[in-house]
């Protein structure tokens, strides 16, 4: 039974006042252009945030206004206002049920996405199975120690190079001046006489050194077996040759200056390559920065909309029923076919969301890469005939000297410890296309196509089993790999190559 109003005291009316009053100034206070100022990293807000924010005002203003005019608390009559609303509220109400219903038996029924096993043994899978495997990896270290390098620091934001190694200062990692790791040859002390005139060896996480100590990297054991040289460490996790030139510009660009470059370079090239239809010049693609206005600070801030709505199981299976369509409208992706980005009816443009996940579906589909070898072969073979002729100009325009090493690859190494099925991977359509790639690169060089490229990517046969995971090196194999390229760039130095 809904109670009659009733006249509230003097004391009590003053409440009615104050809150009225509190109410008017946070509407006046709450305003778009001074939330803004105050929270915006911008100063500006979006179109549909001004929306709310008005409407949030005007709610406080009238609320305000009431309590100070009535001084009681709004009470629910019998009146034709009070019976719409209880309407309106019951079938609100009704809606949020049915809609919450309807996404829990969407999120029920459908089936989920399928886990696919992955073709090797996570290292601490491993570890459980195989510990030994470990200590003769790593011969007279404790498991703690071990532990320690299997724990590498994590990559994280850069300006300008999307990201790099976060700089760190520990037992086993330590990285700092220009995002170089340290090494007992340089190091914080000594790192910015040592920095000019230099050799800088820039790769992925091999040559950073993933899984290994400080002085264990390729680049430390260049230092001790060629020691008239100083080699400074620049690889980064996860970097392609295209971002290692990146890297190489911005270090230029400061006024730093090399004697000499070079490059260790092939898994994350091979890996990469069949995942985006950019241009060879383009390629491979920062996964993040080629998308970077969806995901942008302002994006976070102010998520889009079909980003938010795709987290409800409902409105994912209208969105994918919607995707599915344009996808079967536009066909599968054709690998000969590169994104022309001048062009304003480009898919990359007119829907970005549904080009990502296209050619991202593409690029975890061996088998439709195995089936279209040609198109990756033509590829990887532009990409790097690209970066080898501006290196070459970009190397005379500064006065040094670079080489370019074709680097071992663990997913095909037959003895790795880390394959899962070690008999029959070599069917598998991931070990196909690394082997057709990895085998074009190869005759590129021993052609005389890649001219400043060397191929080493046999230097693993003396060490088979000494990966600390599926492709990252263990201390052994760094220093093989060392050992080749040092005798290598002796030779280079003397003239006779």
């Amino acid at each position: 039974m809904i109670e009659p109003s009733r006249t509230p005291g003097r004391r009590e009316g003053r409440w009615f006042v104050v809150i009225g009053a509190l109410l008017l100034v946070i509407a006046l206070v709450a305003n778009p252009w001074s939330l803004a100022r105050w929270f915006s990293p911008d100063g500006i807000i979006s179109r549909t945030s001004k929306l709310l924010i008005v409407v949030f005002e005007l709610a406080c203003g009238y609320s305000g206004g009431w309590l100070i005019v009535r001084r009681r608390w709004p009470v629910l009559g019998r009146s034709t206002i009070a019976r719409a609303y209880g309407n309106i509220a019951i079938l609100f109400l009704n809606t949020v049920l049915l809609f919450a219903v309807a996404n829990l038996v969407v999120a029920w029924l459908r089936p989920g996405k399928k886990e696919m096993q992955a073709g090797y043994i996570p290292v601490q899978e491993l570890l459980k199975k195989d510990p030994g495997l470990f200590r003769r990896i790593y011969p007279g270290l404790s498991d703690r120690e071990i532990e320690a390098r299997e724990h590498p620091p994590n990559i994280t934001a850069h300006p300008t190079l999307e990201f790099m190694e976060l700089p760190i200062v520990s037992d086993v990692y330590n990285v700092g001046l220009e995002n170089m790791r340290y090494t007992r040859f340089v190091n914080a002390a000594n790192a910015e006489s040592k920095i000019n005139g230099s050799t800088w060896v820039f790769g992925g996480s091999t040559t950073f050194g993933h899984g290994v100590a400080d002085n264990e990297t390729i680049p430390a054991f260049l230092n001790i077996l060629d020691s008239p040289t100083v080699y400074i460490n620049f690889g980064t996790q996860a970097y392609d040759q295209s971002l290692e030139i990146d890297k190489l510009l911005l270090l230029l660009k400061k006024g730093y200056h090399p004697s000499r470059a070079i490059f260790v370079d092939g898994l994350n090239d091979i890996a990469q390559m069949n995942m985006m239809n950019f241009k060879p010049e383009e390629s491979p693609v920062r996964l993040y920065d080629a998308y970077r206005y969806r995901s942008n600070i302002e994006s976070v801030m102010e998520p889009d909309r079909e980003f938010v709505l795709r987290k409800m199981p409902l409105f994912d299976l209208l969105f994918t029923l919607v995707d599915a369509a344009e996808a079967r409208r536009i066909g599968p992706s054709d690998p000969w076919h590169e994104e022309n980005l001048d062009d304003p009816t480009d898919l990359y443009h007119t829907n970005p969301v549904l080009h990502y996940e296209m050619v991202s579906r593409a690029g975890e589909d061996y088998n439709a890469a195995v089936r279209n070898l040609a198109a990756y072969k033509s590829k990887i073979l532009r990409y790097y005939e690209a970066n080898d002729v501006f290196l070459a100009h970009l190397a005379s325009a500064y006065g040094f000297t670079y080489t370019v090493y074709f680097q071992p690859l663990g997913d095909l190494s037959p003895k790795n410890p880390f394959h899962r099925d070690p008999v029959n991977f070599r069917k598998e359509p991931v070990y196909i296309y690394a082997l057709e790639l990895q085998d074009t690169v190869r005759a590129a060089i021993n052609a005389g196509t890649l001219l400043h490229y060397f191929d080493i990517s046999d230097a693993d046969r003396a060490c088979p089993d000494c990966y600390v995971d599926f492709t990252h090196y263990g201390p052994a194999l760094c220093r093989e790999i060392a050992r080749v390229i040092a005798q290598n760039e002796r030779i280079v130095r003397s003239g006779k190559r």
